[in-house]
């Protein structure tokens, strides 16, 4: 059996930024990097990902769920603040 090939410096440095920051985030620094396109990017980051088995990580997925959050707060204090609508 064949050693695989280790991944190079940038693949690794792509995919701590999925699991970091999200597979948006590491696009855009994929693209940074290459200078390709943004379909050429956004293939070239999930074929790493299907490859390596790497997951973006929560705090990628919780940001909507944190501008939704305070989206409804500000309402809920407007709403206080001036006795309704």
């Amino acid at each position: 059996a064949s050693i695989p090939q280790a991944a190079s410096d940038s693949e690794q440095e792509i995919l701590s930024i999925v699991r970091e920051h999200g597979k948006i985030a590491a696009i855009k620094r994929y693209r940074e990097i290459t200078g390709c396109g943004l379909k050429e990017a956004k293939e070239a980051v999930e074929a790493m990902m299907a490859r390596t088995g790497t997951v973006p990580g929560r705090s990628a997925a919780g940001c909507g769920s944190y501008v939704l959050a305070m989206l409804v707060a500000g309402v809920a204090i407007t709403f206080v603040l001036t006795g309704g609508f």
